[in-house]
């Protein structure tokens, strides 16, 4: 009886080395890991520790991208590389958004006092001099 062995299709897989680093700062130690093509440089990853409490992840830092992996070091992969880009925007526009909000209600505040003043004015002539004596100030 002749055993025939099948090829398993494994997909091809656009992979590099990357060096993360656990911490930030100056002479951390760095763990070369196997990324995505597209993984670069400044962005975080997540990666599997065990030591983690709670998820069995941490999030590290890719501190250079295709490395070349001589000593074969890379052991393990990384599960996903992101950036802040997004976090980024999304604050500045909500920033934005409460400054625009607070400047609306900052004139909204200065019509209803206008208004309130110009109401009593029409029946108070001490509210009405003193008024126009504020419109004099008005640069």
């Amino acid at each position: 009886m002749t055993e025939q062995t099948q090829a398993v299709a494994v997909p091809t897989l656009k992979i590099q080395v990357v060096a993360v680093v656990f911490e930030e700062g100056q002479g951390q130690k760095e763990y070369n890991y196997f990324a995505p093509a597209d993984a670069r440089t400044g962005q975080y990853a997540a990666v599997y520790s065990p030591q983690s409490t709670g998820f069995p992840f941490k999030i590290v830092r890719i501190v250079r991208d295709n490395v070349i992996d001589v000593e074969g070091k890379a052991n393990k992969s990384i599960w996903g590389a992101f950036d802040e880009t997004f976090a980024k925007a999304v604050q500045e526009r909500t920033e934005h958004m409460a400054h625009v909000k607070s400047q609306l209600a900052q004139k909204r505040r200065q019509f209803e006092e206008r208004e309130l003043f110009t109401v009593m004015a029409k029946s108070d002539p001490e509210v009405a001099a003193l008024l126009q004596e504020l419109d004099g100030f008005q640069v």
